[in-house]
C-alpha cells in the first residue's frame, strides 16, 4: 500500500464547527456562479462567521454567509466546491468540523459527533482563485 499517512494534515492550529446541512445548501446555491470547470468557490472565515463566495465574469457572483464556531483569524480559502459537497452529502452527522492551518495547505473535514465508532476523515486541496 503506498504511504498514505504523508498526504494526511500533520497539524491543524484552527477548527470550524459547522451545521452540516447549511454548510452543504449555502455551497449548492453560491457554487451555481462558479465556473463549470473549476468550481471554484472562496470561504472566507471571520469571527464566528463563514462567507462563501463565487463569481462567474458571463452571469454575475453570489455571496451566502453563515454562522459558525469559529474564534481563529480571519483566513481566506479557496475550494472546489464539488469536492466539499461530496463530503457533506456522505456525512450523516448534523454538524461537521473544518480544521485548516492555513490558505496554502491542506483541510481536513471530519463529522463533529462525539460518541462516533469510527473516525472518518476527508482531506481536501485548496485552490488559487
Amino acid at each position: 500500500f503506498p504511504d498514505y499517512e504523508r498526504v494526511l494534515p500533520k497539524s491543524h492550529p484552527h477548527t470550524v464547527a459547522l451545521d452540516r446541512e447549511d454548510f452543504r445548501a449555502a455551497i449548492e446555491r453560491v457554487s451555481q456562479f462558479s465556473d463549470e470547470r473549476s468550481r471554484a468557490i472562496k470561504i472566507r472565515f471571520a469571527d464566528d462567521e463563514a462567507t462563501i463566495h463565487s463569481s462567474l465574469s458571463e452571469s454575475g457572483e453570489s455571496e451566502e454567509s453563515l454562522a459558525v464556531d469559529y474564534g481563529g483569524p480571519t483566513t481566506e480559502i479557496g475550494f472546489n466546491a464539488t469536492y466539499l459537497l461530496e463530503f457533506l452529502r456522505a456525512v450523516g452527522e448534523p454538524r461537521v468540523r473544518f480544521h485548516f492551518k492555513d490558505p496554502q495547505s491542506a483541510g481536513e473535514l471530519t463529522p463533529a459527533g462525539e460518541d462516533l465508532n469510527y473516525r472518518y476523515r476527508y482531506v481536501v486541496m485548496p485552490m488559487r482563485i
